[in-house]
């Protein structure tokens, strides 16, 4: 029979007691089913263990998405990378991947669920797109294998599947005469303000067009004829020092700062004058291409 102990002082009725050596059906079938699993030589008491350790692992592996792992590892690799770079993964991971095979646990993935993401991308010819998609599931499965998620990375040598990205050359000038002759037009040039200095810049620093094209004034010293370029806009991370004493047309880099058209401060090759924004990748090379052509 069961009874229930009022407590008086808060109002409140605790959990049902049952009275000594009253024991429900049910009660007596697991003690009866533990008495023979004792008989026969397992501890019911580790088979519990067991059965908890093997439901906590279950919770866990569902947890544990693609997705959920991709997030963690883009969280502490894209402070390694470049804003624009960081941006390119994020929206391969959330626009291609997610969508396929986010929701699986990581332990589940099977290269086939990698494959089904980049054949259509191989099917349409981009073929580096698709290389790319496949290292970065490589990557995001060798963190999952690191922090001991799963035991085999099905990403390695996943692109061997994929067709090889032919390698091509970009058009380059190595006759003298040819670049005796770019370096005349370029002097020549009668486009932009900003575009004819940055062609005439260009030459004498030997930088990546897009770090003098993202320059800014504050970059410079001119006390000490110093480009500092910092290492957030260096593929390598490194601050790059150039200095500019020796450049016999120096006053090509000063002519814009002293003009009243532009300000002391914000990009220096600005894409029109007198607005605060950097010249596009296509139009600070277009006329490169076009004199290459010709």
């Amino acid at each position: 029979m069961e009874t229930e102990i009022q407590d008086r002082r808060q109002g409140k009725k605790n959990l049902p007691w049952r009275l000594p050596g009253y024991y429900p059906k049910e009660a007596r079938q697991r003690r009866d089913e533990a008495k023979e699993q004792l008989a026969q030589g397992f501890d019911p008491s580790e088979q519990k263990k067991a059965v908890k350790a093997a439901a906590i692992a279950e919770k866990k592996e569902k947890e544990n998405t693609f997705e959920a792992v991709a997030r963690e590892w883009f969280t502490s690799y894209s402070s390694t990378l470049s804003e624009r770079h960081a941006k390119k993964l994020q929206r391969y991971l959330e626009n291609a991947i997610f969508p396929v095979f986010g929701g699986k646990p990581v332990s589940s993935v099977e290269p086939s669920d990698i494959l089904e993401v980049v054949r259509p991308k191989e099917a349409k010819g981009r073929i580096e797109t698709a290389h790319k998609i496949c290292q970065l599931c490589g990557q995001v499965l060798e963190f999952a294998k690191i922090t001991g998620r799963i035991k085999y990375n099905v990403g390695t040598g996943l692109s061997r599947a994929l067709q090889p990205i032919r390698s091509q050359s970009y058009p380059a000038i190595t006759e003298p005469k040819a670049i005796g002759m770019l370096l005349r037009d370029i002097d020549a040039h009668e486009g932009y303000f900003s575009i004819k200095y940055f062609l005439k810049i260009l030459p004498f620093v030997f930088t990546r067009p897009s770090e003098l094209r993202l320059a800014t004034w504050g970059e410079i010293n001119f006390d000490e004829a110093m480009w500092r370029i910092p290492a957030k806009r260096m593929k390598m991370r490194r601050q790059q020092c150039l200095p500019y004493r020796h450049i016999r047309t120096s006053r090509v880099a000063t002519a814009p700062r002293k003009s009243h058209h532009l300000p002391t401060l914000g990009s220096i090759c600005e894409w029109r004058l007198g607005f605060q924004r950097p010249l596009s990748a296509g139009l600070s090379t277009e006329f490169l291409s076009v004199r290459h052509a010709q």
